[in-house]
């Protein structure tokens, strides 16, 4: 994750300590390359050459040095990058590839929710518990609760403001750590309330959101939304969560590596990273 940050800033960085032997000995074995060819050369002219007296500057790397700049950046396609004879899958998206869950009402979360696996009850009673946490009054809504969870209800009250972590999820009354762990796939906390790329985003997420089949979806994108055949109303609803728009400011970035990988979500601006987890078994390589 290091390496690949740096390698995406615009700046002038730092090598990570981790990487310099890997770069010495990459130009190591380049330059070994370079003087058997010279060697060879002169040989066929009846010549010698002597490499003893190389300077330092050919054979050792800066600790501070420019990198190539944005070498990655948001793209639709992954990166595959090597690393000491072992190979790494990155994946760069905007932060609008799945929808914030702190912008939607609660009737459009309860659809998302069923959508994407949760029971119709249970989504009901999620969305209704996280507006109700975050909306500024005091009033329940149906299946909703304006209290916290288990030993968290006479002390710890509704923040009444989005929610900021994952880990304000636990406060949340009856809301399970399955029910967070599913959430964390399908749903992100920050973002700017822009909607979903249509160049970056799952068909099948925008299938849950817009509440049309995933098949309509792919339809829409393979064709212009004004040459689309589909029906007027099922374009409206597309129309209304997917667009041209990418958010920039904030990144999804994920690098896997045989059965492992790391997930994080960094503001490009801040630099720094909102919110990672580790990845295991993943369905990729």
């Amino acid at each position: 994750m290091d390496y690949v940050l740096q390698n995406s800033y615009q700046i002038k960085v730092k090598n990570d300590a981790r990487y310099q032997a890997l770069q010495q000995q990459q130009q190591d074995t380049e330059l070994q390359k370079i003087q058997q060819m010279a060697k060879q050369l002169a040989e066929q002219v009846g010549r010698t050459v002597n490499f003893n007296n190389t300077t330092d500057s050919l054979t050792t790397a800066s600790s501070e040095e420019q990198l190539s700049l944005g070498k990655y950046q948001i793209q639709e396609q992954p990166y595959m990058l090597e690393l000491a004879g072992e190979k790494y899958q990155i994946n760069i998206q905007p932060g609008n590839t799945l929808p914030n869950i702190t912008k939607l009402t609660t009737k459009v979360l309860a659809t998302y929710l069923q959508n994407i696996g949760f029971t119709k009850i249970n989504a009901q009673k999620l969305s209704a518990v996280i507006n109700d946490w975050q909306d500024k009054d005091q009033n329940t809504q149906e299946n909703g609760a304006e209290t916290g969870n288990g030993k968290y209800q006479q002390g710890y009250k509704p923040a009444n403001q989005a929610i900021r972590s994952w880990q304000e999820f636990y406060a949340l009354k009856g809301v399970t750590a399955t029910e967070i762990k599913k959430l964390q796939q399908y749903v992100v906390l920050n973002g700017e309330q822009v909607k979903l790329s249509d160049k970056h985003t799952e068909p099948k997420i925008i299938a849950a959101l817009a509440n049309v089949p995933e098949k309509i979806v792919q339809e829409w994108l393979q064709s212009s939304a004004e040459k689309s055949l589909l029906f007027e109303q099922q374009k409206q609803a597309i129309g209304k969560v997917v667009g041209k728009e990418i958010d920039r400011e904030i990144w999804q970035i994920s690098i896997f590596h045989q059965q492992q990988g790391i997930k994080a979500r960094f503001n490009w601006s801040k630099k720094e990273i909102i919110n990672w987890k580790f990845i295991f078994n993943p369905k990729i390589m």
